[in-house]
Formats: C-alpha cells, sequence, structure tokens
C-alpha cells in the first residue's frame, strides 16, 4: 500500500526523537489507544530499558482501553490545556496530532502547559495546515479546530520536519492511483520523490512533526 494512513508515516520520525532522548519519565498527552506507549515499551524492553510512562486523555473510552491493555504505568484523565502534573516531571511529552483538536489559541496554550512539564524534550505532530476532519462515534473530541504551519511551530522554538508529500498533491494523486495504470505509476513515483524531500523542506509536507530541547 503506498498511501499510508498518517499515523503510520508518524512512526518513524516520532520515535525516532523518542528514542535519541535519554530518559526515564514519559508523558504521552491525548494518548488515544495508547500507540506511543505501546511502541515506546516495545524500545525499551527491546533495549533492556525502563522508564515510568504516563498516559493522559480527556476521553475517558481511551483511557479504559489503555488500562486494560496495560500499555502505560499509569492512566490520567484531563484536558492538555491544564495538566495536573508539577513543572519538569516529564523528561519526554509526546503530544501526536493534538493541537489541531483546539481553537488556535487554546493549542497555544496547550503547548505552553505541555512546555511547563517538560524536561528534556517535547515532540508535537500536526496536519500541515487545515484537514477538515469531524467528530466520531469513537471519539467525540476528533473534530479539527485550527490550522498550523511550519513557521508557526518555528517560531516557538521548534525544529520541524515534514512527512509525506504536499497536501493538495496528495488528493490529487489519490485520484490517479484509481485510474490508468501508467498515471497511476507516475503518481506513486511522485508520491515516493515528495515524501523524500519533505524532511528538510517541512512546508512540503502533510504532516509535521516538531521537537523542543529544554535544555
Amino acid at each position: 500500500m503506498i498511501i499510508l494512513a498518517s499515523a503510520d508515516e508518524l512512526i518513524p520520525p516520532v520515535m525516532f526523537r523518542i528514542m535519541e532522548t535519554k530518559f526515564s519519565t514519559m508523558l504521552d498527552c491525548a494518548c488515544g489507544r495508547g500507540k506511543w506507549g505501546y511502541l515506546t515499551r516495545i524500545w525499551l524492553d527491546h533495549q533492556r530499558r525502563d522508564a515510568y510512562i504516563v498516559g493522559c486523555d480527556a476521553w475517558l473510552p481511551h483511557l479504559c482501553f489503555c488500562k486494560s491493555h496495560k500499555t502505560y504505568d499509569d492512566e490520567i484523565r484531563c484536558d492538555v490545556r491544564w495538566l495536573p502534573f508539577r513543572g519538569s516531571s516529564a523528561d519526554v511529552t509526546v503530544a501526536c496530532e493534538v493541537i489541531e483538536h483546539l481553537p488556535r489559541e487554546e493549542g497555544f496554550r496547550s503547548i505552553h502547559e505541555m512546555e511547563r512539564v517538560t524536561k528534556l524534550r517535547l515532540i508535537v505532530s500536526t496536519p500541515n495546515g487545515l484537514w477538515p476532519q469531524k467528530a466520531s462515534p469513537d471519539d467525540a473530541l476528533e473534530t479539527h479546530q485550527s490550522s498550523w504551519s511550519t513557521r508557526d511551530l518555528q517560531e516557538l522554538g521548534f525544529k520541524v520536519v515534514g512527512v509525506g508529500p504536499p497536501p493538495l498533491a496528495r488528493s490529487r494523486v489519490i485520484r490517479i492511483l484509481a485510474t490508468k495504470r501508467l498515471a497511476s505509476l507516475f503518481a506513486r513515483l511522485f508520491i515516493a520523490v515528495a515524501s523524500s524531500i519533505s524532511p528538510s523542506l517541512p512546508r512540503l509536507g502533510t504532516l509535521l512533526v516538531a521537537w523542543k530541547d529544554r535544555r
């Protein structure tokens, strides 16, 4: 499959930024069903290391799912705009595809709040620009309410890489892939080339992965 779900595409750049940090505590903000906690735990086990990992989310069914699968050492129900943790309590904080679910000013507030509780590194991901999305039956908080750009994140002091091809090109390529075989071949080639460029030119990416070192 050529066009992966956004969550799949985010795995390499996000996990790399987690793994290169020497941490003993990690906070996964708006953790959903625990993907990042689960992947981090697998990596830690492989490295024969341990860390205390906390998942927090405002949607109770997600926390219940994580608790039943023992993904985290602890699960906390809270709002990312008001985190109930003391300053610098997490070595690494991860917030993947979170800030676009908040109005813009509240997104800035959540970033500052996550910075407050982070000791070493804050990692954030978000779609590049506005991606309309409504709430789903499985999560009433899934609506996208704001858009974010490379410049927005860089002005906040983040380093940024892009993931995937340009959003507009992606939608057109999807239509091409459903048509003639030759066009489909060129569309696949375009996706591969564009995806290889977007890490160094993040404004061209479908998604943005940003990180800020606190020390």
